[in-house]
């Protein structure tokens, strides 16, 4: 059996509402909770985006510089698909979160990220069962506090 990697960011380890135990990046632990109470499951999350792509990037060959330049100092939470509106529905009632959603490619800007799979006979295509939400680290804070003034 492999060891376990270290993490890349320190960690808190938080029981999910399924009952298992997972580490959390520390400055996410609230966002994560958050998301959790409302009932929005999450699959991973990271930090600083920027940091897992220069040490390993999915599809793309590790720290391609473009591609960490761009998500360096950005979050991504992986959460389930069907939660994407009710997610976004929340977070839009912030006038900064709105237009950070509604632009793409700026420094300031988020993105909902939700692939398209073939299928593997080749006779379509399939949208995964999650949405990777990537935004600036500076509004995370921001987006913990409308959460939580949303309520449940």
């Amino acid at each position: 059996m492999s060891p376990v990697p270290a993490p890349l960011h320190p960690c808190t380890p938080l029981r999910t509402p399924r009952g298992s135990t997972v580490p959390v990046d520390d400055d996410l632990v609230p966002l994560v909770g958050l998301l959790w109470e409302r009932g929005i499951g999450t699959r991973s999350c990271c930090q600083d985006y920027g940091d897992l792509l220069a040490l390993h990037a999915p599809g793309l060959p590790a720290g391609d510089p473009g591609w960490v330049a761009f998500f360096t100092g950005r979050v991504w939470v992986e959460i389930d698909a069907d939660a994407t509106d009710t997610l976004m529905r929340v977070l839009v009632r912030d006038g900064e979160l709105r237009l950070a959603m509604s632009q793409w490619g700026l420094p300031g800007s988020w993105m909902w990220v939700r692939p398209v799979l073939p299928d593997l006979v080749g006779e379509g295509a399939r949208a995964v069962g999650s949405t990777h939400l990537f935004f600036p680290r500076e509004h995370l804070d921001q987006v913990v506090r409308v959460l939580r003034s949303a309520g449940h």
